[in-house]
């Protein structure tokens, strides 16, 4: 081989040996950014100057403020008449909303706790009316009202009751709002059944301050009040139960969260109603659920499912074939393609049509058992899926179907979210004393000290080059390695020159090295024999 030209470089196979990979793939690859072919460095974490508790493992904007959390949190933003709200369920508390205004001292709990007695009914009668004869059979429940228009489901229904023409009711035994709910009640509604049937539809009768003791269902000269149009539209509008995790967007104005083996679903575009019909049981235990285009993945702790439906009432789950159940919840993420998780024998990809392990032709089921990729943190960030182990400053990201290592130099990954208003991947670093918001690949100045090592080349016959040439922009280093042992030091490439290597014994295999932490673009590395061998690449 009079010639070697090294171009369109390539990750690392660790699943292959070194002999047997691709001209243009790598032995070791670790902070490369190779997505154009050519090797760049990865720029250096950009730290945000606010500290925060280096206990956090969760963080998501509110709108101005940042909410962080010492617990494994799903975050949804929504918006409340204008105002920024962010959701909030951690697995082991109920789901909270936060605001600017409300954080950190203060938070809403999402979905509103009903009220549970039964209002009393007292009978009244009318002075001048003598007729007693039965007009109505009615019945009664009253729901709670938030400062945010957010409205309970029902309280149990009084017994249906006759109603004689000179007589009026009167309701007591309201629940007084429990202030430790954290829903804020500043009303309540009462209706009234309106055909005498308990089965029959409640319609609205009247709002009432929140801390009403006494109503009278009486208008004079009438009788009792006539009620409206309006349907209680809350009936089943429980809030989410507590210690629900993985809250989500789905389609339709609908949110997803679950617990234990259940899937729940909120009321479409009340993200505050999460009705009981609206749930779907699974054999074992929920790992962890994401959205992807028109469905949702459920990973549980033995299968797969994907669970679609443009409405709440007829989701349908369907079991994908697969044996990779998914090892750990935050390793799940949404990508351009599906949803990617660890599972046993590497990173899985699921969609609506298949489930594949997409690492089964760069690493082993040992290699990456090895790993331990239960402590995977996934994101989605510039096209390419990244994964940082949590506790640790070392990652990898996959491109163009090889392994790249990401070294980040110290500190800690604990978390992180992606900011698709600023196109930033924000990474929660634990340094020491405090943690910190730091930018992946996003610093002005400074990149991560990279490394590309080329396969080794096996040659039919001992052969020693004499000279080579970079077609780069910028500086590196480079050691050329024969037999194992180093033909060129680490040296300083800074032009497109070609250089002399040095004049040794002839060798039966070669590897090249690159390496740097300053910025530089690699298209290609040519050596050969001879200087005119070399001027003909």
């Amino acid at each position: 081989m009079e010639r070697l030209l090294l171009t369109g470089f390539s990750g690392r196979l660790p699943k292959l040996s070194a002999k047997l990979l691709k001209q243009n793939q790598a032995q070791v690859a670790t902070n490369c950014d190779l997505r154009s072919g050519e090797i760049k460095p990865f720029k250096a974490l950009n730290q945000d100057a606010t500290t925060y508790d280096a206990a956090i493992i969760s963080v998501s904007p509110i709108d101005t403020e940042m909410f962080t959390s010492t617990l494994d949190c799903d975050f949804v933003k929504h918006d409340i008449d204008g105002t920024p709200t962010l959701l909030v369920s951690d697995g082991t508390n109920y789901p909270k909303q936060y605001t600017d205004a409300l954080y950190p001292s203060d938070h809403r709990r999402l979905g509103v706790v009903p009220p549970t007695s039964a209002l009393a009914i007292t009978f009244n009668t009318i002075g001048g009316i003598s007729d007693t004869e039965i007009v109505d059979t009615v019945s009664y429940v009253y729901t709670y009202v938030t400062s945010w228009g957010e409205e309970s489901a029902p309280s149990t229904a009084t017994p249906a009751v006759n109603v004689q023409a000179n007589q009026y009711i009167t309701l007591t035994n309201f629940d007084t709002p429990v202030v430790a709910n954290k829903n804020d009640i500043t009303a309540i509604r009462i209706y009234r059944v309106s055909t005498g049937l308990k089965t029959a539809e409640y319609y609205y009768l009247d709002e009432v301050d929140d801390q009403t003791t006494t109503y009278n269902d009486y208008e004079v000269g009438v009788g009792l009040k006539d009620v409206t149009s309006d349907i209680l539209p809350t009936e089943n509008w429980i809030q989410p139960p507590d210690g629900m995790a993985g809250l989500c967007r789905y389609a339709n104005g609908m949110l997803a969260g679950f617990k234990d083996n259940t899937l729940y679903l909120c009321e479409p575009f009340v993200v505050y109603a999460w009705p009981t019909q609206y749930t779907i049981d699974f054999d074992s235990d929920i790992v962890g659920i994401k959205p992807y285009n028109e469905s949702i993945i459920v990973c549980t702790t033995t299968k797969t499912y994907i669970v679609s439906g443009n409405s709440p009432d007829i989701m349908v789950p369907v079991h994908i074939p697969t044996q990779q159940a998914c090892i750990s919840k935050r390793t799940m993420v949404e990508t351009n393609a599906g949803v990617m998780y660890a599972s046993p024998d590497g990173l899985t990809l699921v969609n609506e049509t298949k489930a594949l392990v997409v690492t089964s032709e760069i690493i082993t089921k040992e290699q990456w058992q090895a790993l331990t990729p239960a402590d995977i943190i996934s994101f989605w960030y510039d096209e390419m899926y990244i994964g940082f182990f949590a506790g640790t400053d070392t990652g990898f990201t996959i491109i163009d179907g090889s392994w790249v290592d990401i070294d980040l130099g110290g500190g800690t990954v604990e978390g992180g979210y992606v900011a698709p208003d600023t196109d930033k991947l924000w990474l929660i670093m634990d340094r020491t004393s405090y943690a910190y918001l730091e930018s992946f690949n996003d610093h002005a100045t400074n990149y991560l000290t990279y490394t590309w090592k080329s396969k080794q080349f096996d040659f039919n016959f001992p052969t020693s080059y004499s000279c080579a040439k970079a077609y780069s922009a910028g500086s590196f280093n480079l050691i050329v390695y024969g037999d194992g042992s180093e033909v060129l030091g680490s040296t300083a490439i800074t032009n497109q020159h070609m250089f002399r290597l040095p004049s040794i014994s002839r060798y039966w295999d070669m590897e090249a090295s690159v390496t740097g932490s300053t910025n530089a673009v690699i298209e290609s590395l040519l050596f050969a024999v001879s200087p005119q061998l070399l001027r003909m690449g």
